[in-house]
């Protein structure tokens, strides 16, 4: 994978074994403040920290290839493309 700790795409490897990176940036995004619905973003694994999620690792090929995804800012495009919707309800005594 490219990029050193002097590069935007930032990684870290020994200096011994170039491109054999160990540690990397956890998210990039691009955000465009004239048009905040046009930024975009990338996680390096995906969008869920839950391992048996379809959202678990779908980011990775775009990460590793310099990609982005929509990052929706604007209430109506989270709605448009959103595929669920969870609730957090307190635990009744």
């Amino acid at each position: 994978v490219g990029g050193s700790h002097l590069t935007v795409n930032k990684r870290q490897y020994p200096y011994n074994t170039p491109y054999h990176a160990t540690s990397g940036v956890s998210y990039r995004m691009i955000v465009d403040f004239v048009d905040m619905s046009n930024s975009q973003h990338v996680f390096p694994t995906g969008q869920s920290g839950q391992l048996g999620s379809t959202r678990y690792k779908d980011q990775v090929d775009l990460y590793l290839n310099g990609k982005y995804r929509p990052a929706w800012m604007e209430r109506a495009d989270i709605e448009k493309n959103a595929t669920g919707t969870l609730y957090l309800t307190p635990k009744k005594d």
